[in-house]
């Protein structure tokens, strides 16, 4: 039990991403409209170039990740293994976040627009192997 406990307590988010994000609302919301439209390129850019790499990517409303069903049924993780060994890309399998992410492959968009879109060219070539 102590364990448990334990676990919920060592638990939280690193200092310096809690003082950055206190920094960043202080910007104003100038600051935040700028930043949400950043993240609105960057998820419109990937899901076009998902959809165009064969892809069935739904647009969420508010994200910095995009979830995506794994093509053929494989496993997210061998899926994920193979992105990374075959194209060099770095994919969250859904199965690490628990039974209900199977299916599924995670990618953040923290990246420039054209780089996400190579990804999904690269993830593409990964889903239809030559």
């Amino acid at each position: 039990a102590l364990s448990r406990v334990k676990t919920f307590v060592d638990t939280g988010v690193f200092l310096a991403v809690q003082a950055a994000g206190a920094a960043a609302l202080d910007q104003g919301e100038e600051w935040v409209h700028d930043n949400v439209a950043i993240f609105q390129q960057r998820r419109d850019r990937a899901v076009s170039a998902l959809r165009d790499a064969g892809f069935d990517v739904s647009v969420p409303r508010a994200t910095m990740y995009l979830w995506i069903p794994v093509p053929g049924g494989e496993p997210s993780e061998d899926f994920a293994r193979r992105a990374l060994t075959e194209e060099g890309v770095v994919v969250l399998p859904g199965a690490s976040l628990g039974p209900g992410g199977e299916g599924f492959f995670r990618i953040a968009l923290t990246s420039e627009p054209e780089r996400l879109a190579e990804a999904a060219r690269r993830l593409g070539r990964v889903a239809r192997p030559s």
